[in-house]
Parts: C-alpha cells; structure tokens; sequence
C-alpha cells in the first residue's frame, strides 16, 4: 500500500476530503455530530495541531488498543488520560499530534 501525502489549502478541499476519509471508517467515527465537528475543524487557517480522544490503555479493549496504535503510527502522542469525562470505568486517552 502506498499514500501520496500534499498540502490543501483550500478550506473547502480540506472539508470534502476529511468528510470522505472519516465516513469510509465507521466503525472509527461512528457519531455523526461528532464527526461534522471534526470535519469543521479541519478547514481551519493555522491550525498548529490535532488532538483526539481516545479509550485510554488502562481499559483492556483490543478494538480500541487498534485506534490507539494508529493514531501512534500517525503520528500522535498521548498527553494525558482523562478519569472525569468519560467516567472512571472509561478513561480517555487526550492525545496530541503537531501539524
């Protein structure tokens, strides 16, 4: 497999490929507000850098040990793990990547 990786600049570009990328993978962004908001976000100017939020490796989920790997092979960094948003039981990796 291989990627051909270019710079858009064209904030409305940047819309319809983050639209048609995030939609191929439902089983990733499977909530629709929250993947237009997402796709929103992308067509910003200067944008410095890109953070998700993830199932943090504290919880065993092989599923989401995938996400996480990932988001690690693109690039991203867990920041910190967050108990209060999601709950005790599902903690949330805050993960951060530097355009």
């Amino acid at each position: 497999m291989t990627f051909d990786i270019f710079n858009i600049t064209d904030p409305l570009e940047k819309q319809k490929v983050s639209r048609e990328i995030l939609y191929s993978l439902p089983d990733w962004f499977g909530i629709p507000e929250s993947t237009e908001n997402y796709i929103k976000e992308t067509a910003k100017e200067n944008v410095t850098f890109l953070t998700v939020k993830t199932l943090a490796a504290t919880r065993e989920c092989p599923e989401y040990a995938r996400t996480r790997a990932f988001y690690k092979g693109t690039g991203f960094t867990e920041l910190e793990i967050l108990t209060e948003l999601w709950g005790e039981d599902n903690p949330c990796a805050y993960m951060v990547k530097k355009l």
